[in-house]
């Protein structure tokens, strides 16, 4: 398991552009430290400069390296920093559209597409064209039910 690492002392070591200090942590603290989680705490601030270049350098790199090139993430942490001392919170993950669940299931079941594309379908229909569909896929009652009261 690895080593904890408190997220804040990192923030602050990053906001100093202190690129000597990934280096030294030992190879487990450094597991501590997902390159995706710090992106997310740095782009809790509001510093549009800092949003910016995490967008430009940070997050198209977040991805697309291998995890064996944490050092490269911290340093591109880093520059991508505005250099000033700040507060940092956390940005909770979007979640998806939860009014529309059962009738984005329905809509999904019945073309054959992602979650996403049903979710861009909802605006497209109504309420008896869903139940329609619902009743041909041979959904029960309390599905149908469900629908009406997430159209309301």
């Amino acid at each position: 398991m690895p080593n904890k690492i408190d997220i804040f002392k990192v923030l602050s070591k990053v906001d100093n552009f202190d690129i000597d200090y990934f280096k030294s942590l030992t190879d487990e603290e450094k597991k501590g430290i997902p390159p995706y989680t710090l992106m997310l705490w740095m782009s809790g601030c509001k510093s549009n400069i800092q949003l910016s270049q995490i967008n430009a350098f940070l997050n198209t790199s977040v991805f697309e390296l291998p995890a064996a090139h944490k050092d490269l993430l911290y340093l591109l942490a880093c520059i991508s920093s505005d250099g000033n001392k700040k507060r940092y919170s956390w940005v909770k993950k979007k979640t998806g559209n939860k009014k529309f669940s059962t009738t984005v299931d329905i809509i999904r079941r019945q073309y054959k597409c992602s979650t996403a594309t049903a979710l861009s379908y909802v605006s497209l229909l109504d309420s008896a064209f869903i139940i329609d569909l619902a009743q041909k896929l041979g959904e029960q009652d309390d599905t149908l039910k469900k629908i009406k009261q997430e159209w309301k």
